[in-house]
């Protein structure tokens, strides 16, 4: 069984053995504070609930828009070209917080454990890491590694298999994302449909085989517009292939989007696609689904939030014709793409809300904290 806590845990309800006052320090990477930023946005705003003090590293690259600071201490640090460097980073970490009390250092993703493991060895503090990948890039752990986090059923199994990772360190915590009270997609009878694909436009077959489904949709429903969500360096040959379509009056390319500015595309949208394979636990999709969208999704392997024909409907990858005939399926019956989003919202709101994420962290930190350290 995974090791999860309590769905009805609550910060009220922690046990909390020691007066020292808990003083966390947050890492981010500047990649996962973008692709992240709703799930840490609800951490840290749920945190400035708790009677706890917290801080926050990120590299000085990093868009920090979603963190609240003020009240938050942002502490930037120079972004290590090589690992040569990396020394210097941890400096300017290990100054600002040298001396203040950290009692446990929280890596939100693995793209920040170096750093993390760094200033943890400098300053002999224990460390917990967040894990949103199929391929974790995690051999082994030392000493000062109290937790590793799942954020999906997939991922926690997978983490098991690591031989060296020892079990009872690794827990199942999932992102938390506010949702949507009722499906949103639909809700105008006579408005134009509006058909959004999110992803990396890195790898050109997957997003030519979505601008072929808009293409033979375009002529059996003539009552929808298209738009692609992302950027990437196969973005020049999908535009020309739109050209070829005939599909640039009814097609919108966006780039990519903040989460806020993404969450107002979604709620705009009737359907959303994910086209693109992936190994980590992807954010827009979650959001999507949380937005009140039917969600059409190839390959999300880690996401076990898609369940194909009851959350979602899924694919194979590159398939123009099966991503044809599930966009149709939606745009032919109304009521079962309204079915399917309200399964989506009961299944986010009983294992992916903001609460439940933030109050199993917490339960998480104060075990960590209130415990001793293992023995080498």
């Amino acid at each position: 069984m995974p090791s999860n806590f309590n769905n009805n845990a609550s910060s009220n309800t922690l046990v909390k053995t020691s007066t020292k006052p808990l003083r966390l320090l947050l890492a981010s990477s500047s990649k996962s504070l973008w692709d992240f930023a709703p799930v840490i946005r609800h951490l840290t705003v749920g945190l400035l609930d708790e009677p706890i003090q917290f801080f926050f590293t990120c590299p000085s690259d990093a868009d920090s828009a979603n963190i609240p600071s003020p009240p938050i201490q942002i502490i930037r640090y120079p972004k290590p070209i090589l690992p040569i460097f990396r020394n210097k980073a941890t400096d300017t970490i290990v100054e600002q917080i040298e001396g203040i009390g950290i009692s446990l250092i929280h890596a939100l993703d693995t793209d920040s454990l170096d750093i993390t493991q760094a200033v943890s060895a400098r300053l002999d503090l224990d460390y917990i890491v967040s894990v949103y990948s199929l391929r974790p890039n995690i051999k082994h752990c030392d000493i000062r590694c109290r937790a590793i986090t799942a954020g999906s059923e997939p991922i926690y199994q997978n983490l098991l298999k690591i031989h060296s990772l020892p079990d009872d360190i690794i827990h199942l915590i999932r992102p938390g994302v506010h949702q949507a009270s009722e499906p949103t997609c639909f809700v105008k009878p006579h408005q134009t449909i509006a058909i959004v694909a999110g992803g990396s436009l890195d790898d050109y077959k997957h997003f030519a085989a979505v601008l072929e489904a808009f293409y033979r949709l375009r002529e059996t429903h003539h009552d929808c517009i298209f738009f692609i969500v992302g950027e990437g360096s196969a973005e020049r040959h999908l535009r020309k292939l739109t050209n070829e379509l005939k599909l640039t009056e009814d097609l919108t390319f966006i780039g990519y989007k903040s989460a806020d500015e993404l969450n107002g595309i979604l709620r705009a949208a009737d359907i959303y696609i994910s086209p693109v394979p992936t190994d980590r636990v992807d954010i827009n999709l979650l959001s999507a689904m949380a937005a009140g969208v039917p969600v059409v999704a190839a390959g999300a392997r880690a996401c076990d939030f898609i369940i194909d024909g009851q959350t979602a409907l899924t694919f194979q990858p590159a398939n123009s014709a099966e991503i044809t005939e599930k966009l149709s399926s939606l745009l032919d019956d109304h009521d079962f793409a309204r079915r399917l989003v309200q399964n989506a919202l009961a299944h986010l709101k009983e294992n992916h809300s903001p609460s439940k994420m933030t109050a199993e962290m917490l339960q998480l930190y104060y075990s960590i904290t209130t415990s001793k350290r293992p023995i080498e």
